[in-house]
């Protein structure tokens, strides 16, 4: 028995590696749809995860084969790209503080304007009926020894009586003019004062503020005389009490150059007294009330030794005119020390009450 065919048997039955590459080769293309199909059995080791995408196609560089022409001409066709600037947040700007007020009192014009016009009217009135009435009848207590017309007397009073000078006279009206133009020239330096610093603070309408301030002393300033010569005139036709001067007698009034009348016979109150008061306090009044600034736990009071000064200067100088034009009428024959006591007590209750009521911070 031979070999050869054992050998050649188990050549068939095991292909060389050449010859199973080549048989591999030759079945690829003509496998079937469904072995092809078939996916490989994932690895154990490696989770299953989602089918990879498509590939995304990188733009072509300047490397891929694009002349400068080309790539100029990409540009151009590319849309244009916004600029997108960040920047910080502004902060928000603060509300302007408003001006200051023009005046630390207020005027309600529909019932102060009235009230000026009405007083003013009633003392002009008053005064010149009172004047064109007939002259009381003149006695003379030292030659007579009893004059009815006096009355009963208090013994202040009795140091005017017997007595006239024109000089004292003339010199009250003045005293009284310099009594009302001081005020009036110190709130118009405050107000001119008041509008340069508002000007420096760079507010608008400065002028008309400056105005507008001076308006509203002036205002209150002349409400207060109003209210105390309305007052005082009421009084005197009320009381209707003579002038000292008039128990000189005719003769001798005529021979001083003073005609006899019928404001002889309205002596009680004093109306230069009433006047000289009310417009030197009303007028200091103001000024304290312009320089006050109530504080927590401290009294109203000027803030500086300037405005000290000042407000020194005002309420002395004022009363002082005040006094003196009192004085003076005592002096002249033309009021008994009583009637220009009334006659202050009037001018400086109205000059401290009314600029009171019109201070805006005591109803707040």
């Amino acid at each position: 028995m031979t070999l050869w065919p054992l050998i050649t048997a188990l050549a068939v039955s095991f292909p060389t590696p050449l010859e199973s590459a080549l048989a591999s080769a030759v079945r690829s293309p003509a496998q079937p749809a469904d072995a092809a199909a078939t996916p490989a059995p994932a690895a154990e080791d490696e989770p299953a995860g989602p089918p990879p995408g498509p590939l995304l196609e990188e733009p072509p560089g300047p490397d891929d084969g694009m002349t400068p022409s080309d790539e100029a001409a990409a540009r151009a066709e590319a849309p244009p790209t916004k600029k997108v600037e960040i920047t910080a947040p502004r902060p928000e700007l603060g509300v302007p503080e408003p001006p200051p007020p023009v005046h630390p009192l207020s005027v309600r014009w529909g019932i102060t304007a009235p009230m000026i016009a009405t007083t003013g009217l009633a003392f002009v009135l008053m005064e010149g009926l009172g004047a064109a009435g007939p002259a009381p009848d003149a006695c003379t207590p030292v030659e007579a020894g009893i004059c009815p017309q006096l009355g009963a007397l208090e013994p202040i009073d009795s140091i005017a009586l017997g007595h006239y000078n024109d000089a004292a006279a003339t010199a009250s009206d003045v005293m009284v003019a310099l009594s009302m133009a001081g005020p009036l020239a110190a709130s118009l330096a405050d107000s001119i004062l008041w509008a340069r610093r508002d000007r420096e603070r760079g507010q608008a309408n400065y002028r008309k503020r400056g105005a507008a301030r001076f308006g509203i002393d002036t205002a209150i300033w002349a409400e207060s005389i109003g209210v105390a010569m309305f007052t005082t005139n009421v009084l005197k036709e009320a009381v209707g009490r003579t002038r000292p001067l008039t128990h000189l007698g005719g003769p001798e009034l005529v021979a001083n150059g003073v005609e006899p009348d019928g404001d002889f016979g309205r002596s009680f109150p004093s109306g230069h007294s009433g006047l000289a008061f009310s417009s030197a306090v009303a007028g200091a009044m103001l000024l304290t009330l312009r320089q006050c600034e109530p504080q927590p736990g401290r009294r109203c009071a000027p803030r500086t030794r300037r405005q000290r000064v000042a407000l020194g200067l005002m309420w002395g100088l004022g009363l002082a005119a005040a006094s003196t034009t009192a004085t003076l009428r005592v002096v002249a024959g033309k009021h008994y020390p009583t009637d220009v006591l009334m006659g202050a007590a009037i001018g400086t209750t109205s000059g401290i009450v009314i600029p009171l009521l019109h201070d805006r911070r005591r109803r707040h």
